[in-house]
């Protein structure tokens, strides 16, 4: 079973979760035990979040996108290997596009608070801590953590939306905000190739495995806070043009027809 702990915003606790859905009632951080290459997909149904991880296992968290006065929920993905990831949504229902980034510590994300020492070892990233730790023991388990400051919220500003053209099976190109990076992903949501966009605003992305004739791909940006733009989409089109006829002619001018709105090259 995958492992998830449930961190309360106001107060820091923690408690460890054996089951595959869980009801948030107060703003919290729920880390998860996966790391990004382990999750398949993400799903908004109504305030509920489902994860569907690449071993199949469902986990389901229940009013994980709503406010609790005010306060976000958030996400982050734990792996020994690979640290902490927090993740940024796209907005919308249904499949989401998930934005990562990586964090030394989820102390940032919860709110202005008096930390006890036995409740450290839950939010410094690294090795997960046993569950007795968090019990602060008896005569000299009374000392506490100075009042540490709230780093600051930073942005929270999605980048606009992108453009996207008209796209074939080699290349998705557009424009973006500069420096952002843009990720491409198919029908089913698996992400098939990212860019950083160029200081002109363009970008170029090559799928890693280009997509069929007729799939629709949805285009997002992405900014170093982890903030997701909303979608662009485009429907892949990898069917060339009829062959164009020519008129006889003396060279000039040269006339024909072809597919409206195509465009006719000629050489010598």
């Amino acid at each position: 079973m995958i492992s998830l702990k449930v961190i309360s915003k106001s107060g820091g606790g923690a408690n460890q979760v054996s089951m595959n859905e869980i009801l948030l009632k107060e703003a919290s951080v729920v880390r998860i035990g996966l790391s990004k290459e382990q999750i398949k997909g993400m799903r908004r149904v109504g305030n509920d979040l489902v994860i569907t991880a690449v071993s199949g296992e469902v986990i389901t968290i229940r009013e994980f996108f709503a406010s609790f006065n005010g306060n976000k929920n958030d996400l982050v993905l734990s792996d020994d290997k690979d640290g902490l990831w927090l993740a940024g949504f796209g907005e919308g229902q249904g499949d989401l596009v998930v934005g990562y980034t990586g964090i030394d510590s989820i102390e940032p994300l919860l709110l202005h608070q008096d930390f006890n020492f036995g409740v450290l070892p839950w939010l410094v990233g690294g090795g997960l801590a046993v569950a007795g730790a968090a019990g602060g023991g008896g005569g000299g388990g009374g000392q506490q953590l100075p009042v540490l400051p709230l780093a600051a919220s930073g942005d929270t500003t999605p980048p606009a939306r992108p453009t996207v053209n008209p796209a074939n099976a080699s290349s998705i190109t557009g424009t973006a905000e500069p420096g952002v990076i843009v990720k491409v992903t198919d029908s089913a949501g698996k992400e098939i190739g990212s860019a950083t966009v160029a200081p002109d605003g363009s970008y170029v992305v090559h799928p890693t495995t280009p997509p069929p004739h007729g799939m629709e791909l949805r285009v997002v940006a992405v900014d170093r806070a982890g903030n997701v733009s909303p979608d662009a989409r485009t429907t892949v089109d990898s069917t060339p043009p009829q062959m164009p006829t020519v008129d006889p002619t003396d060279g000039s001018p040269i006339t024909g027809a072809m597919m409206l709105y195509g465009r006719v090259f000629t050489s010598s």
